[in-house]
């Protein structure tokens, strides 16, 4: 039998990331060694995929240049460092040890319901992310992530679905916060983070607090706070009180006692009279009560 063939190498415009478009349609120059004489087609097939998946994707339009070179055109695909397999005649080679990649997902914009007011902090609020190389309507290997500064991973999207190869729809989570940044995530692939626009949790809202009308001095006495979009339990809570002459405290164990709408905390040590509340959450702080 014939030796079989090898692999050694990539050329063509889909060997550079950035020119190998996940619409495919790119053209790749496959080089090595024992691919039979130029313009045979017997049995000539190239899969590319990763090391779990390695005949993921299909090449077309496959044809031998040469012994030593074969030229196809990548198919609409995602992902970064997918390995080649060519077979010729029926005998396969190895997958080989360099790697191809599709071009990073870009993002380029935000809209929505939760770009054109604020996201409830309980979250399930539409949004749609634009911008480009995020694959074929029917791939699934998408995640959208956003966060603050320094935690761009904080949330993950639900519900995320790629539209087109240039929009994608996702829902919000649970959480606080302003000024939150995203990024998209295809087959593996990040995107930038988009700097604007970004989004933002609800601003809290106090509407009742009950508890003792009349405060010991010496602390540690319940008051509960009900209002909207405190977040979901566990999130981290500043609960203040104060006056008209400037007589401050900050609550103590101030928590979370039902997702969203209800707070719990105790008073301070102190004195004075007629306080009103104000609860800080996510950076962003309520109106007094």
């Amino acid at each position: 039998r014939y030796t079989s063939p090898v692999i050694t190498g990539f050329g063509g415009t889909a060997a550079t990331q950035s020119t190998c478009s996940t619409l495919g349609g790119v053209t790749i120059t496959i080089t090595g060694t024992s691919f039979g004489p130029a313009g045979h087609s017997d049995g000539l097939q190239a899969v590319y995929g990763t090391d779990a998946v390695a005949d993921k994707y299909s090449a077309t339009s496959c044809s031998v240049v040469s012994q030593t070179s074969i030229s196809c055109n990548t198919v609409a695909g995602v992902g970064g460092n997918l390995r080649w397999t060519v077979t010729v005649a029926g005998q396969d080679s190895v997958q080989s040890g360099a790697t191809i990649s599709y071009a990073l997902p870009t993002l380029s914009g935000l809209s929505g319901d939760a770009v054109s007011g604020r996201s409830t902090t309980s979250g399930g609020m539409a949004i749609s992310l634009s911008g480009n190389f995020f694959g074929p309507a029917s791939q699934t290997e998408v995640v959208a992530q956003y966060g603050p500064d320094g935690t761009l991973t904080k949330y993950s999207a639900v519900s995320c679905s790629v539209v087109s190869q240039t929009s994608i729809t996702c829902q919000t989570v649970a959480g606080v916060g302003t000024s939150l940044k995203w990024r998209v995530g295809i087959g593996g692939q990040f995107s930038e983070s988009l700097s604007s626009p970004m989004t933002s949790y609800a601003v809290p809202t106090v509407s009742v607090v009950n508890g003792a009308k009349l405060m010991n001095t010496v602390g540690g006495q319940k008051y509960t706070i009900t209002g909207a979009n405190f977040g979901p339990p566990g999130t981290v809570v500043v609960g203040k009180y104060m006056n008209s002459f400037n007589i401050e405290y900050t609550a103590t164990a101030c928590q979370i006692s039902t997702g969203h709408d209800e707070i719990r905390c105790e008073s301070a040590r102190g004195e004075g009279k007629d306080f009103f509340w104000t609860v800080k959450i996510g950076g962003q702080t309520s109106a007094l009560s």
